[in-house]
């Protein structure tokens, strides 16, 4: 991803989103990269007002002809997303503890 893509990404996302949790708006200080591959980028968005975090994950198309719509399409996933329990941190820390990195072998069912 180019500079300037990611310039025009944080612009957008400035201008056209704010939390979901209690409606502030963030600024470039509240923006994190978490990582990028070719077109695309993770980031982390940390709430100044009430601490919420929201993850993006954008996708640039850099060929204008291939984009099916203008602005930002937002999915606010985290509401239907129930908070993490401590037996759970417990399981995948479990899991994890004897994982062998074989995600062909974890995904072939």
């Amino acid at each position: 991803m180019y500079y300037k893509e990611l310039q025009n990404l944080f612009a957008q996302l400035l201008n056209e989103t704010s939390c979901n949790n209690c409606g502030s708006d963030y600024t470039e200080d509240d923006i994190a990269i978490i990582g990028s591959l070719k077109d695309e980028v993770f980031l982390h968005l940390a709430c100044p007002k009430c601490d919420s975090n929201a993850m993006v994950n954008a996708i640039i198309n850099r060929y204008k002809i291939n984009r099916k719509h203008s602005g930002l399409k937002i999915r606010h996933l985290g509401d239907n997303i129930s908070p993490i329990t401590a037996n759970e941190v417990i399981e995948i820390h479990n899991f994890l503890e004897t994982f062998d990195g074989d995600f062909k072998e974890l995904f072939s069912i």
